[in-house]
């Protein structure tokens, strides 16, 4: 497939609010499943778990990867423990795009938010714009997962023709 995900691939819009002038921490793993084809992604800087792709903010979207932190958004890569999932993440005070180079198709996605040391309020859009999750709200040492489906399409009928 060429192209970037805006082109007809999935984006993730995640956003973070600081409450009480703490940083908030998110989306630890992300899961995406189609057609028995699944993704399986850890984010942060701590050690990766057995069967996920490794993403941390070193992770810029690339064509040769398929996937990464898209449209200059770059969030920062922080461990706070030692679980593979809940002890790192991905974080900003401002939103960042996540982008997966997928073939058409119904996704079905899990994000799982949190942080076992600070608060956090989480918003989650998908496809660039779509709104499915906002401000999630997890306290220290809570984490939520979070499911949802969404559907890619591109927007090329064949090589000279779109919709």
């Amino acid at each position: 497939m060429k192209g970037r995900p805006q082109k007809g691939g999935l984006s993730l819009k995640i956003t973070t609010m600081k409450l009480k002038y703490l940083p908030a921490f998110l989306c630890l793993f992300t899961y995406l499943n189609c057609n028995g084809q699944t993704w399986k992604f850890d984010f942060g800087s701590g050690k990766v778990k057995k069967g996920y792709i490794k993403i941390d903010d070193k992770n810029d979207f690339s064509n040769q990867s398929g996937y990464g932190f898209d449209f200059s958004t770059k969030p920062q890569s922080v461990k706070f423990g030692k679980d593979p999932i809940k002890g790192d993440a991905c974080t900003s005070d401002k939103g960042f795009y996540f982008s997966v180079n997928v073939p058409e198709g119904d996704y079905r996605v899990k994000v799982l938010l949190g942080n076992g040391e600070k608060d956090s309020k989480t918003t989650v859009r998908g496809e660039s714009r779509r709104l499915f999750y906002d401000n999630v709200y997890t306290g220290k040492g809570e984490f939520k997962e979070i499911v949802f489906t969404t559907n890619v399409r591109y927007s090329s009928i064949d090589s000279t023709e779109k919709v």
